[in-house]
């Protein structure tokens, strides 16, 4: 919440905190990211990611341009405001001692999809693309000198997006987006028993972000009594005194006065 209360998305007393749901989870999961070392934090997720072909195929393995083996530090940049080319949530700085290895965007989603729908065709290479996906990939190329690496698109789906992703690679095809389930980020989190992380891994578990992990009812524990389970009734009904009807030469007679 640390990072959303400084870029003024919670309004002056916190009252939109519940409107900017999206805001509020990309503050707290990425300052927690923060605290973590990088082999088991912001590295390990990025590790799961899958790439996004240019028919919009999403692959079992992380982007070729995610080069991550070297490197030794990461920076964030929250909410940068890029003149013509929107606000991506993060823009992570990825270095090897000390030298800049590029830079890439995360693109935090939770409910809503992504914004922006291209309808014609009537932009210049150069300016904004009206898919959001595509207009960050833009900015991320023009405004630094920094090798740019790519764009990951993080939702909530539990299985990948295609339309939005297709719809996005069909504006710029070629190796530059990548898909990832905040799913997947708990599962990297819960598996460390570092507190930032479990803290993560029990904010994305109360929202619905997890995987299946088992059953954890507790077991039906029968009351307590000083009576076997089984038991022998007090009474058998079979076992009741026989009751013997009256001597009669005949149980059934006529009656008399009936004809």
């Amino acid at each position: 919440m640390l990072f959303a209360e400084r870029h003024g998305k919670l309004g002056r007393n916190g009252s939109r905190a519940h409107d900017r749901a999206e805001d509020l989870l990309t503050s707290t999961a990425f300052q927690l990211l923060r605290y973590l070392p990088l082999e088991v934090g912001l590295l390990a997720v990025l590790r799961r990611m899958r790439a996004v072909g240019s028919d919009g195929h999403v692959a079992t393995e992380a982007p070729a341009w995610l080069m991550l083996n070297t490197v030794t530090a990461a920076d964030y940049t929250f909410w940068p405001r890029w003149a013509g080319f929107g606000e991506p949530d993060v823009v992570v700085t990825l270095s090897a001692s000390g030298v800049t290895v590029g830079r890439l965007v995360i693109e935090v989603k939770l409910d809503a999809g992504k914004s922006g729908e291209a309808k014609e065709d009537t932009e210049t290479a150069d300016a904004p693309d009206p898919d959001q996906l595509r207009r960050y990939w833009q900015g991320l190329r023009t405004t630094s000198d920094a090798p740019a690496l790519g764009v990951v698109y993080l939702t909530s789906h539990p299985i990948p997006p295609v339309d939005d992703l297709t719809v996005s690679v069909a504006r710029e095809p070629g190796d530059w987006l990548g898909w990832l389930s905040w799913r997947t980020v708990w599962s990297v989190v819960r598996a460390s028993e570092l507190l930032p992380a479990r803290d993560l891994a029990d904010i994305l578990a109360a929202k619905g972000l997890k995987c299946f992990d088992g059953f954890h009812s507790q077991p039906w524990i029968l009351p307590h009594s000083p009576r076997r389970y089984w038991s022998a009734p007090s009474a058998i009904w079979f076992a009741q005194p026989v009751r013997v009807f009256p001597n009669s030469a005949r149980f059934w007679t006529s009656l008399r006065g009936i004809s």
